[in-house]
């Protein structure tokens, strides 16, 4: 009987710990290739995130225009192996002197990452 609730002790121990342990998904920061031309974007950054292996985030990123004249990103995608970002608010037309923001769907890796998710766009 001892040897019964060791046992469920154990196994709830690690239920616990499994579901209290950090996320294994760490973004310091988000940025774009610094080739990355479109709006100016190779000039931004913005703060990352945490979350867990396989979650689907969705991200909407403050865009700054230009201050020339019009400009538009076309398509974005990520640079970052494991990271795959889908609907995205492409193409997107920002004025001239005007912000506007960036809206996209970001599924994490099926394994732990810990650093900088770098974006592409045209």
């Amino acid at each position: 009987m001892v040897g019964l609730v060791v046992i469920i002790l154990v196994v709830a121990a690690v239920g616990y710990f499994a579901l209290v342990a950090s996320p294994a998904i760490d973004v310091s920061q988000i940025e774009f290739q610094s080739s990355v031309t479109a709006c100016g974007l190779e000039n931004y950054s913005w703060d990352g995130f945490t979350a867990n292996e396989s979650q689907t985030l969705w991200l909407a990123l403050s865009v700054p225009g230009n201050m020339t004249g019009t400009c538009t990103i076309s398509t974005v995608g990520s640079a970052t192996t494991g990271f795959t970002l889908t609907g995205a608010n492409v193409p997107l037309t920002i004025p001239a002197n005007t912000n506007d923001t960036l809206q996209f769907n970001v599924t994490c890796p099926g394994s732990s990452y810990n650093g900088v998710l770098t974006l592409t766009a045209t």
